[in-house]
């Protein structure tokens, strides 16, 4: 009878201890996730603040189209991937252009997919020629997106990083564009397993170094 009891004792300890340390962990996992989603607030925070300095800045060059060079540009590796895009390039001093595009697709070659994302670029170019041979700049990125391959995401993205790239000059009007950038993206989504459609709030979240634009772009200068 006294063996059963000190059993039984042994037990009931050991309960409360794996108790406690469940506790524990769901404590420490639940401070750790609202840690990262204030980190990723924070950043997102920044980095649309940044954005929406470029998009203002792009706004108020525009204004004055009428002694600018303005240039149209299409992605022709979007266009290959079934992502129709636009972009334009407005020359606002003797080595700077402001651009913007924009891009979306619906299932592109049968994959599951929808995008739709807005590109803002500021840029420098080292000859004192722009839109012509070398540039460095710094590019922004806002995307939503819902994805089907493997798990199902919908969620959306925001970046900003470095751009760099060469311009080839054909003719008068029409150059090849040949950019790489890459810079911090903040991701925020809802997973669910294959096949099941995402509810609810957001599950999933995070950052990563993540090339922010890839590009061979054909582009039209207007004047």
């Amino acid at each position: 009878m006294k063996h059963a009891a000190q059993h039984s004792c042994c037990a009931w300890l050991r309960f409360c201890m794996y108790e406690n340390l469940a506790l524990e962990n769901n404590t420490l996992m639940i401070k750790n996730l609202m840690l990262n989603k204030t980190k990723i607030t924070i950043m997102k925070k920044s980095i649309l603040k940044l954005l929406a300095c470029v998009v203002a800045l792009w706004i108020c060059s525009a204004q004055n189209l009428s002694a600018q060079m303005v240039a149209v540009r299409t992605d022709a590796l979007k266009d290959l991937l079934m992502t129709p895009n636009v972009g334009v390039d407005l020359v606002v001093g003797e080595k700077f252009t402001l651009g913007a595009e924009l891009a979306f697709n619906k299932n592109p070659w049968g994959v599951k997919m929808q995008m739709t994302s807005f590109t803002p670029e500021f840029r420098y170019w080292f000859n004192g020629r722009p839109l012509t041979r070398q540039y460095v700049g710094l590019v922004g990125n806002l995307t939503g997106y819902k994805l089907a391959w493997k798990d199902t995401h919908h969620g959306d993205a925001v970046g900003l990083g470095i751009s760099f790239g060469h311009v080839w000059t054909l003719t008068q009007r029409w150059n090849i564009d040949l950019s790489g950038s890459c810079g911090l993206v903040g991701y925020r989504e809802r997973h669910a397993d294959n096949g099941v459609t995402p509810t609810g709030d957001a599950n999933a979240l995070g950052y990563t170094l993540f090339p922010i634009k890839l590009g061979v772009s054909v582009i039209y200068v207007i004047r």
